[in-house]
């Protein structure tokens, strides 16, 4: 007995069938996700924003992470990727604005968990002022997790 075989040619088909359901899947997923991993476009997204960026106290204060706090400054622990450390310059949104909200909604979370020697702060908002390929200017409120202090050293 010999085990059953593909009739001709049906490999080379399979494969290639295989490829362009992989290629579809991809571009597909692409333009759901907000980064637009495997979604070539031939002519990006033309948006700008920039944003304000605050501690909010446990007594309510806001106070710009513009200047530094308990130590730490917002350029040094966001970094300069995707123009998130000089959030105050109007600029062009990095992949669209859905993957710079994205982007900058992460650095939130990463200030309010990576800052334990900060005993005063309980969250971080940023507003955004964004306009979508030249149309009118729109504002997105973004807010960390909140911040609990802690004695552990810097991570």
């Amino acid at each position: 007995m010999s085990a059953p075989r593909l009739p001709s040619g049906a490999l080379p088909r399979l494969v290639v069938v295989v490829a362009v359901a992989l290629q579809l899947y991809f571009i597909v997923r692409g333009y759901s996700d907000p980064h637009k991993h495997f979604a070539f476009q031939p002519f990006n997204e033309f948006d700008v924003w920039h944003a304000e960026i605050v501690r909010v106290t446990y007594r309510g204060a806001r106070i710009s992470v513009e200047r530094p706090w308990a130590g730490y400054s917002w350029r040094r622990l966001v970094g300069g990727d995707r123009g998130l450390d000089h959030f105050s310059i109007r600029k062009p949104a990095s992949s669209g604005i859905q993957s710079t909200l994205v982007f900058l909604q992460q650095a939130l979370d990463f200030v309010a968990a990576h800052t334990p020697r900060d005993r005063e702060t309980h969250h971080y908002e940023a507003t955004v002022y964004y306009s979508h390929n030249g149309g009118p200017e729109r504002v997105a409120t973004l807010q960390s997790q909140p911040h609990f202090p802690g004695d552990e050293a810097d991570r």
